[in-house]
């Protein structure tokens, strides 16, 4: 069989090489051709394997932003741009004659409109923000209903909707999609108890890595250890994005010199990132319970390098949490909980959670989900 694989938000940064390489490597080792539909060459370029490449773009759909003066023309020139991208993108698409499509990540307006004229699945990340919103009746709430009515004629269409943890198969019930699966963000293979950082931690220390936006609340742990006082070393390390990651970078440089807060405010590199969580005691994911996402990228960069988790106790966190013992969670939006947790998880360290780990990687290795997912695919083609 001939599976096409794309991605229309494809970037050289950020998770999407990775999650696409986790894609490829669930559909390796059986008799699939894969075909690869590339962005401006991206993934060709930084993929070790023996796929084939199509590069049905020389552009990436951030690159049509533009500078176009006001924000409304520079909006009205992105649509008309994006309009014809996607066009030129599925006519290449549907000129490879390939057997099923995957479409491994959700795409802006007009994504929704150029529907596969074959067989295909999509992989669909952000369920809270697209399909579940409050009954506000506003401009925003009517253009929220209208847009959600446009992504649900495409998933309807679609032979399977994969969502990226277990529990949010049940919350898809109500939109009646042919078939509704699920898949890791990421599967893990060659384990075992060497993957364990046997070097001895300095200190006990707290991270929050990635990038720095409003929906991280980073502002409500600033605070829960300003109010209680807290001497844990706490490092807060991502790229500052618009007034939010502006106004947290002012905060951490406003603050006394002997807290023990410390700011790495920059784009992280792979490698610095990922040093981050492993010399970290805990990662401190302090999401406010407003949260718009169905999975955690960093949540699961954590685990992928044996480091538990801070969280407050909502999905995704309580799943894994709760499933695994491979975090600690707090009451949403409690300072007083937070800081309990805090002090708690300072008498513990990552051998403490060395045996869930090994469970956990278990249960997500390739062996587990690769057979699976091939039998998915397998089965919505017949």
């Amino acid at each position: 069989m001939k599976i096409g694989i794309f991605d229309p938000n494809l970037e050289p940064k950020g998770h999407y090489l990775k999650f696409n390489s986790h894609i490829i490597k669930l559909l390796e080792d059986g008799d699939n051709e894969i075909v690869f539909f590339d962005i401006c060459n991206i993934f060709k370029n930084n993929f070790k394997g023996n796929i084939k490449f199509v590069n049905v773009a020389d552009k990436t759909i951030i690159d049509l932003f533009g500078k176009h003066g006001t924000p409304l023309k520079k909006w009205f020139v992105f649509f008309v741009k994006e309009f014809f991208w996607y066009r030129k993108v599925s006519k290449k698409i549907q000129k490879s004659k390939i057997d099923f499509l995957i479409i491994t990540s959700e795409g802006y307006f007009f994504f929704y409109f150029f529907i596969p004229k074959i067989k295909f699945a999509v992989i669909f990340h952000r369920i809270e923000s697209v399909l579940f919103f409050g009954k506000k009746y506003s401009i925003k709430y009517i253009v929220q209903s209208i847009r959600r009515k446009i992504i649900l004629r495409l998933l309807r269409r679609a032979q399977v909707v994969f969502v990226l943890t277990e529990h949010l198969k049940d919350k898809l019930k109500p939109f009646y999609f042919r078939c509704v699966e699920w898949i890791p963000y990421l599967c893990f293979e060659n384990f075992n108890n060497k993957m364990f950082c046997k070097k001895k931690m300095e200190c006990f220390t707290i991270s929050t890595p990635g990038s720095i936006y409003y929906g991280k609340n980073i502002d409500f742990a600033l605070e829960t250890y300003k109010k209680y006082n807290l001497s844990f070393k706490y490092i807060i390390a991502g790229f500052p994005s618009a007034g939010y990651g502006k106004k947290i970078v002012e905060v951490v440089k406003s603050l006394p010199r002997n807290t023990p807060i410390t700011g790495i405010f920059k784009y992280l590199s792979d490698k610095e990132y990922k040093k981050i969580i492993q010399r970290s005691t805990f990662v401190l994911l302090p999401y406010s319970a407003e949260r718009t996402s169905g999975i955690s990228a960093v949540m699961l960069d954590a685990f992928e390098n044996n480091t538990p988790i801070i969280a407050p106790d909502i999905e995704p966190f309580t799943y894994y949490a709760n499933k695994y013992k491979i975090g600690l969670l707090y009451n949403t939006e409690s300072h007083v909980s937070l800081a309990k947790t805090i002090e708690m998880a300072s008498r513990m360290t990552k051998k403490n959670f060395e045996n869930n780990f090994l469970i956990f990687k278990k249960d997500f290795s390739y062996d587990e989900f690769g057979a699976r997912f091939k039998e998915i695919i397998f089965e919505t083609t017949q």
